[in-house]
């Protein structure tokens, strides 16, 4: 016996006793075969996280840690010569936000090797911890714009130069990581670059 189209159709739709919600017209082998495909969909962005991009991460987050005083202490260096052409007000400003933001990074570091994560979760700490890079280079850049004077000739070349330290700095951190490079030393340069149009 042969049945018509609508015949099968109507079958098929019928709810049988291992019919599960929301799955529509598919069989127990048809969702087996859907949820393989996703998990086959899913396993590049899964393994997009490369070994080596975890272990340079790791590099770099280590480096971090070990040198994580450095800037605090060049930004003290800094803050104290800016004195001299600054109020009190703008320097602590920045020095806060230096400080604040080498203790946002070095909190990331040391949680990153605190708590397991998945395969998935690498990317998302790449972004945190760029993005915590990206905030270190804006504070960074700031004192080209805001400390700087055109009444003091030696201003100038003394904040490129201290900036130019710190840029050094970062690029010996983080040489080994492209995302964190990139968005530390990358926004850094370009602040440097504008600041001498």
């Amino acid at each position: 016996m042969q049945l018509s189209f609508i015949e099968v159709l109507l079958k098929a739709m019928s709810v049988q006793p291992n019919h599960i919600p929301n799955q529509g017209l598919f069989s127990d082998a048809g969702l087996a075969l859907l949820a393989a495909h996703e998990a086959q969909r899913l396993e590049p962005m899964a393994e997009a996280a490369i070994p080596w991009q975890r272990e340079m991460m790791e590099i770099f987050l280590r480096n971090q840690l070990k040198l994580g005083f450095a800037l605090p202490l060049i930004a003290t260096l800094l803050s104290m010569t800016a004195l001299l052409w600054n109020s009190v007000g703008t320097v602590a400003c920045w020095m806060v936000g230096v400080v604040g933001a080498n203790f946002i990074q070095l909190f990331l570091c040391k949680h990153y090797f605190a708590v397991e994560r998945s395969k998935r979760q690498q990317h998302e700490w790449i972004g945190m911890i760029a993005a915590s890079e990206l905030m270190m280079g804006i504070v960074w850049v700031l004192p080209l714009f805001s400390f700087w004077s055109s009444g003091s000739g030696a201003q100038g070349p003394f904040l490129i130069t201290a900036l130019a330290v710190v840029i050094t700095l970062r690029f010996v951190i983080v040489n080994n990581f492209m995302p964190v490079l990139a968005a530390g030393t990358g926004i850094m340069t370009v602040g440097v670059a504008t600041r001498c149009l």
